[in-house]
């Protein structure tokens, strides 16, 4: 329900629907339909960019354990940089 609620605030009741250019649920339509498409192409681009990282780390271990490394300083910094910050 939050989504179709979503979708008619920022979609179909948007500002830059006309009414005197034609059917406003034809309109809304259209444009409900062209942010499904472009979704759907950006999360396809990013699970094929995810599954060549993914297979690329299969294959080369040291690049895995240096990523691991890395996330795992970048994630303990935040976790730092959180309890600093809720002492202040």
């Amino acid at each position: 329900m939050l989504t179709l609620t979503t979708w008619l605030a920022f979609v179909a009741l948007c500002t830059f629907i006309d009414p005197s250019r034609g059917s406003v649920l034809l309109q809304g339509l259209t444009r409900g339909a062209t942010q499904i498409a472009i979704s759907v192409i950006g999360n396809g681009v990013i699970a094929l960019c995810a599954g060549r990282v993914a297979s690329f780390l299969i294959r080369r271990p040291r690049w895995a354990r240096i990523q691991r490394w890395i996330m795992g300083t970048v994630l303990g910094g935040l976790a730092l940089r959180m309890a600093i910050e809720i002492r202040r």
